[in-house]
Order: C-alpha cells, then structure tokens, then sequence
C-alpha cells in the first residue's frame, strides 16, 4: 500500500510540474515517508531552506551576468552606431560638397551669361576706362556679393596678353598675369571653363567665359566663389563643420606668413608637417591628435575615411570626424576636406536607454525573486491540501484525458489535410485562371501588332520601289550631264539634284517609320546621347508641328545625357511623344499652343520631360494609357487621330532599357511625360535603376 501511495504521489507531482504549477524541488516533500514527514520535520524545514537560499542566489547571480551581458551588448552597439553615423556623414557630406560645387557652377555660368550682354559693360570694357567699367560694375558685384556668394569679379584681356584689366573686388591690382588652369582652358575651347582653383595662400571655385563683343572676341570675364564662402554654405545645409587642408608642397611659406598677420591669426603652418589648414568653418577644429592619419592623405579613398572619436574641451560634447580627399581643376589630389560631426545627443540617448534597460532588468529580476519565494510556500501549502483529492482523480482523469487527447488529434490533423487540399485547389485555380487571362491578351497583341507590322513593311517596299526608279532617273540624268556639260540648261540639273535629294529624304522617313513595326530581333545597342536624340527626333517632326501652328520650346542640359540603348529606339520614343502631344493639341481652340522638351539630370538618372498645354489626360487608369490600341483621342476617324499604338510602343522600349515613365496633368493645364533612364558613369557602367 506504501510503495502504491509513492507512485502515486510521483505521477502527480510529474503531472503538476509539466504545468509549471510547482518548483522542483517540492518533489522532495511530497513523495516522502509518512514516518519521515512525522519524524524529521526539523531536517526537512532546514532542507527547505537551504534550497530556497540556492534558487536566491541562483536568480540574483542570472541578474548579474544578465546585466553584465546587455552592458557589454550596448556598447559594442554604441560604437557600431558611432562608426556608421560617421560613415554616413561622410557619405552624406561627400554627395552635398559634390551638389553644391554642381549649383555653383550653374550658378556661376548663368551669372556670366546675364552679365555677357550688357552692352554698356562691354563698351566700357572695350574702351579701356577702367575708372568708368568700375563705377559701372561696382554696384553690382555689391548685390552679387550678398545674394549669391560670389567673392571674385575679373576682367581679362585677350590672348596672348592674358592679363588683369579690372579685378572688381580689389580694383587696385591689374595688369598681372593670369595662369590658371580654367583660364587655359576657356582659351583652348572658347567655351565656358569652370574648376577649383589653387592660390599660392588660398582656394576659390572658379569660372570663365569668352567675352564677345559685335562678335569680336574682346577678352574674358570670370567669377569666382571663396572656399571660406563655400564651407559655410555647405554647413549650413549638413549642419556640420568642416576645414580644408592643403599640402604645403602647392603653397607659399611667406605668402602664408603675411595672410596670418593681415588677419591677426594664430599662424598654423608647423602643426602638421606636409599638410595646412587653410579654411575652416570652426575654431575649434585641432588636429593634433590624427598628425599620423593625416600624414598619409594619398591613401585616404576617394569615398572618405572616419577618423577617432573625439570630446572637445572643457565642453560635454562628443564629435567624430572624418576626412575625404579634395581634388582641384587639373585633377590633382591636393588635399582632403575634414568634417566634424556633433554626436553629443545621439550618444546621450543611447546611454540613456541603456541605463533604463539595465533598470529594468533589476527591477524585474527583484520582482521575480520575490514571487518565487512566494509561491513556492504557496504551492507547498496547497499541496498538502489537496494532495489526497488528486490521487483519487488522477486514475479517472487520465483515461479520459488521453483517449480525449487522441480524438482531438486525429480531429485536428483531418481538419489540416481538408484545408491543406482546398488551399492547394483554390490556389491552382487561381494560377490557371490567371494564365488563360494572360495568354488570350497576349495572343490578342501578338495577332494585332504582327498584322500591322507586316502591313507596314508591305507597304513602304511599294513606296521604296517607284522612289527608287526616280531616284535613279534622275542621277542617270545627272551622270549624262556630267559626260556632256551643257547640253541640258543649267536650271534643269539644279531641279534634278533638287529631287534626288528629295527623294533620298522620303527613303530615309519612310526607312524611320518602317522601324515603328518592323523591330529588329538583336537591336544595336550602344552609348546614346538623349540630348542629340531629341534633336534628331525633332528634325523629322518640326515641319508637322509648324504646319499645325505648334511652337516647340527647347531646353537642352549643357551636359551630355550618356545612357546604354538603341538611338533609333530612343529616337522613336520621342516622335511618338511629340506626335500625341500634337494630336492632343488639335483640339484646343486656342492658338498659343506650344510643346516643351526638357533634357536634365537627377542624381544618376537622365531626364526628358515633354509637355504640352493641350487638354489633359483623361480620368482613367494611368497604366492603360500605354496598352495597345488605347487611344484618349476622339474616335470618329477625323484626320490625325492615331491607332493606340504610340504610347504602347514608347512604354515597350523603355522597359527594354530599363527606364521609367510617369504621367500626369499639369495644374495649369496640358500633360507631361517624364521619363527617366539610368546613366552610365565615367568607367561605363550604367547606373542601377
């Protein structure tokens, strides 16, 4: 009967403990002797305690090596984030000192180009009265000076003179010499020239510019911006702060000498042996500690590098810098820029957090411990208490419970066959339903587009045949001619070239047009200018756009627009742009009808935009606009109303070269098409879209 009590007592305690109603060690207690609960009750309660010492300690020694562990877990974590936010800062620094050198050159050349035409400037300039140029110019390199920055105004003589007549900003110092890399180059090309440029003291972001006058070539005229002007500018858009360091070997000792005591500063020249802080946009930029980082600047990659993290004195301020190589107009690696980011708040806010969950963990291990200890004594008293009722219903029960428990799991796994099969079944439908749907619009296309483009190739051989046989008449003609001058008078060879020279225009449309249906399956693919394709693609569609009282409007960027494709691919995107804004043009009444063609860069992308100010788009679903045989034009047969086919050929190829086009009306009215193809980059890879 003993031996039955104590296997009893041990199914239970097994059955109550895989509920985790009760610790371990209450086993102990409860599967003992009667004899020995009677007579060793003060062994036992020692034996308790001593294992209720033992989970303490085992929990308060978790909590220690739990805390211990998200300590040393945060900061690994602080510095990776620490590196990664310098990384990105230098990143991000990089890519702005890149945009803002890109808008101040635009910025230059449009300047020079609005100051190019005042006549009374270049008369003065011209006339050689340097007292009246200046009194002319002064005023407005004063609102220059304050509206965008610029430091430096220049007016140089021709070649081979190339000297100072006038320098704006300081207009006591002439007839120097100029040397500049910039201003050789504008010589060479007599076109816009625009680098950084080195002085023997300091640094300046210049630009040049053929200056003509009655189409005479009078000298040139050049702006220029500070490197002091230019890091304030990109520290007011990053937030950081920045200096520029310059290798000694390009500037001059005494020079640099006579600069620290015109300006009464600290003179710097022996902090770093082969390097100078020449600008800085922060006092408090010291780089005593990085001299060994920074004496090997030829190695610092052109992505940038982070240097140590740094505090700055007697201020609770955490800083980390790093550094970028910087690279002047003939291309030299002449120093790096140096950027100091404020890390204080981001490094405070990780500590913080720290702190909280190191607060947490011990509150909530306190908390554990004391509930253990307060339902061990709990689960033991209610043991006893009920210990003698479970025996009698753990026999019923576990019957029951396991013949139940069978049930349910054949029930479950029946349930999860039959959903199974259905999921499966309504899947394969779908997929099925789906492919039919497909394959029929497919076939559809495939049967309309192979119908037109065999039309299309049937008809321009009819037309190439009697274009041939003219073309060939008339050069016989002219052959004859040749083998016996003057016998035709001289009017009729000049109306025989005439249309031979026609005719060969009329082939080479109709070849153009034929390439609309007729697609080579291995199209050549090569570098494309979209600047040039534009202006091809107009060449074909001008007269058709006059004839409809069109005005075309042409914004070419002064960039060329290099992207990996077809050209007559791209050339036929554009016509067809520009014939559907044609044709959505015919229904305005109005006569101010114009189209806008618009060539830029964003980022590592091409931009051509074509826009118009005609009706609109209609309301409907954007993306049917490029399906086949859908057309927004009136139906009724009327002349010029198109096929649908346009925009679903423009929609085929630029997938093809993996582009983007977007659609939309324009709030003043009219539609554009902006489409953006990745560009191929200096060591000819294409961009990823």
């Amino acid at each position: 009967m003993e031996c039955w009590r104590r296997k009893l007592n041990l199914e239970l305690l097994n059955l109550v403990q895989g509920v985790d109603i009760i610790p371990t060690f209450a086993y102990y207690s409860a599967v003992g002797k009667k004899d020995d609960i009677k007579a060793g009750t003060g062994i036992k309660s020692i034996k308790r305690f001593i294992t209720q010492y033992r989970a303490v300690l085992f929990i308060v020694g978790l909590a220690t090596a739990s805390i211990a562990g998200v300590i040393h877990l945060f900061t690994i974590s602080n510095n990776h984030n620490m590196e990664r936010a310098t990384q990105a800062s230098i990143e991000a620094s990089r890519t702005a000192f890149s945009d803002l050198e890109k808008n101040t050159k635009n910025m230059l050349w449009a300047t020079l180009e609005s100051l190019l035409v005042n006549e009374e400037i270049a008369a003065a300039f011209v006339s050689g009265d340097r007292d009246r140029l200046y009194q002319l110019v002064r005023p407005l390199y004063v609102k220059l000076r304050k509206q965008t920055h610029i430091t430096h105004w220049y007016f140089l003589g021709p070649e081979p003179s190339k000297t100072c007549f006038l320098r704006v900003h300081t207009p006591h110092l002439y007839n120097d010499l100029i040397t500049r890399v910039t201003m050789d180059n504008c010589i060479k090309t007599k076109q816009f020239s625009f680098g950084k440029e080195l002085g023997k003291t300091a640094l300046a972001l210049r630009a040049v510019h053929p200056y003509y006058y009655n189409k005479q070539l009078i000298g040139y005229m050049e702006l220029a911006v500070r490197i002091e002007d230019f890091l304030n500018m990109l520290k007011s858009q990053t937030g950081n702060e920045y200096g520029l360091l310059v290798k000694k070997e390009f500037l001059d000792r005494a020079k640099w000498a006579s600069v620290v005591r015109e300006k009464a500063i600290r003179d710097n020249w022996d902090d770093i042996e082969h390097l100078l802080l020449v600008s800085t946009t922060c006092e408090s930029l010291r780089l005593d500690r990085f001299k060994a980082a920074l004496e090997n600047l030829e190695f610092i990659p052109d992505t940038g590098m982070a240097l140590e993290k740094i505090t700055k004195e007697n201020e609770n301020i955490l800083y980390v810098r790093g550094i970028f190589p910087f690279y002047d107009a003939a291309g030299r690696k002449i120093g790096g820029v140096i950027l100091l980011k404020d890390i204080t708040s981001m490094f405070a806010a990780m500590e913080t957090q720290k702190n909280e969950i190191v607060l947490m963990i011990v509150a909530f291990m306190g908390v554990i411990t004391f509930f253990m200890i307060f339902f061990h004594k709990w689960a033991e008293k209610e043991l006893r208490k009920y210990r003698n009722r479970l025996e009698e219903l753990v026999q019923e029960s576990t019957a029951e419970l396991v013949a139940a428990n069978k049930r349910l799991n054949l029930e479950i796994e029946e349930h999860k066959e039959a959903r199974l099969a259905l999921q499966q079944e309504a899947k394969a439908r779908e997929e099925a339903e789906k492919k039919e749907i497909n394959a029929v619009k497919h076939a559809e296309r495939s049967a309309r587009l192979a119908s037109i483009g065999v039309m299309a190739a049937s008809i321009t051989h009819e037309i190439n045949q009697p274009l041939n046989a003219i073309k060939v008449t008339s050069d016989s003609i002219q052959y004859w001619h040749k083998r016996n001058p003057g016998t035709l008078p001289e009017f009729f060879t000049d109306q025989l070239k005439i249309i031979s020279k026609s005719v060969k225009r009329i082939v080479e449309i109709v070849q153009h047009m034929r390439t609309f249906w007729v697609i080579p399956d291995t199209p050549k693919i090569s570098e494309v200018n979209i600047n040039q394709a534009v202006k091809n693609a107009l060449s074909l569609t001008r007269q058709q756009l006059h004839a409809h009282g069109i005005q075309e409007q042409l914004k070419i960027d002064i960039d060329p627009l290099i992207v990996k494709g077809n050209r007559v691919h791209f050339e036929q995107i554009i016509v067809n742009l520009v014939v559907n804004a044609l044709q959505a043009l015919d229904e305005k009444k109005e006569q101010d009808k114009t189209i806008e063609i618009i060539t830029l860069t964003r980022g590592q992308y091409a931009v051509l935009i074509i826009r118009d100010n005609g009706p609109g788009l209609p309301t409907v679903d954007v993306d049917k606009l490029f399906d086949p045989f859908f057309s927004t034009h009136n139906s009724d047969g009327g002349e010029g109303v198109g096929m649908g086919l346009g925009l679903a050929i423009v929609k085929r190829y630029i997938d093809q070269y993996n582009g983007i086009i977007e659609a939309a009306n324009i709030d003043e009215g009219g539609a554009a098409f902006t489409l953006k193809f990745p560009m191929i980059s200096d060591d000819g890879k294409v961009h990823s879209a």
